[in-house]
């Protein structure tokens, strides 16, 4: 008897002391993104020269946002907010060198930027703006474009994560 009172009596105190944490679903929306909760992304512009980027972008990004939860997806006319944006460029660099000859790439750095602005859909003003960075590498061994292709598909997806992550948790 005593034993059922105590375990009754201490799942109480731990369920308790467990509300007050301040944990909750979904994350820690900004400010100016508060009262939102349906959204659409526009198809990104790409001022790359690598075809396909914003459409990489894009589908990224609608998927990130989509599987965090903290807001729903809507059709492009009734969303509360709506997100626009550029793949501003792609830039690639050596991380190593042959050894036997230093103008041989064997990694790649691939280096992604991308700008994007949220604006209310219903009253066309901006909430807010700004721009993200995502790094991947490659090797430049066997089939090179399959393996640039997936250092840009990671970069993306390293993009969308950022942006995602500032928009659902401030």
């Amino acid at each position: 008897m005593r034993r059922t009172i105590f375990s009754a009596f201490f799942g109480m105190l731990l369920f308790g002391a467990l509300t007050g944490c301040g944990y909750h679903i979904g994350g820690l929306k900004p400010k100016a993104l508060a009262a939102m909760k349906t959204f659409n992304v526009v198809m990104m512009e790409n001022r790359s020269l690598e075809p396909q980027a914003g459409v990489l972008m894009t589908s990224a990004l609608t998927d990130v946002l989509q599987r965090d939860g903290t807001y729903e997806i809507a059709k492009s006319s009734s969303g509360d907010f709506r997100i626009e944006g550029c793949v501003t460029g792609i830039s690639f660099r050596q991380e190593r060198s042959s050894y036997t000859d230093s103008y041989l790439s064997t990694e790649i750095g691939l280096q992604l930027f991308v700008s994007y602005n949220v604006y209310n859909n219903k009253t066309g003003k901006l909430l807010t703006s700004g721009s993200t960075t995502a790094t991947s590498t490659f090797f430049n061994s066997g089939n090179v474009q399959t393996a640039r292709t997936n250092a840009l598909s990671y970069a993306v997806r390293r993009a969308a994560e950022n942006i995602a992550d500032r928009l659902t948790n401030g």
